[in-house]
């Protein structure tokens, strides 16, 4: 319970409503492609944001995977189908090879969603 002034009293629950996001979030390390603005990042590598050798862990990692593709990454764009439970997907998956720049990292945080439980970024 706190006294005092209401503006106070809302600037101290900001801040500790602050402080317990970034508490919850984690982040991903992710690349850019060459020549654009998409960025390419893998939720397998979260690590917490206060982390140092996770971070480091996760950067290496997915610049590791990247190079073994030949900086190539392929991503699946589903174009039209529909989704059986039990079965396969019947419906065309194209595939999409994206040439990614391994000089051009970014930093994605992650927060988790009270309401979903999922996260967000």
């Amino acid at each position: 319970m706190l006294s005092g002034k209401e503006t106070e009293a809302e600037a101290i629950l900001k801040r500790l409503l602050r402080k317990q996001e970034k508490e919850d979030s984690y982040i991903c390390i992710g690349f850019f492609g060459v020549n654009s603005n998409q960025y390419y990042f893998t939720q397998a590598l979260k690590c917490s944001r206060n982390d140092m050798q996770g971070k480091l862990f996760s950067y290496k990692e997915w610049k590791h995977y990247i190079q073994s593709k030949d900086c190539n990454l392929p991503t699946y764009e589903v174009t039209s189908g529909y989704f059986i439970p039990n079965g396969k997907m019947p419906g065309k998956k194209e595939e999409v090879n994206n040439k990614i720049d391994l000089n051009r990292p970014v930093i994605i945080r992650l927060i988790r969603a009270e309401q979903d439980k999922v996260f967000q970024f």
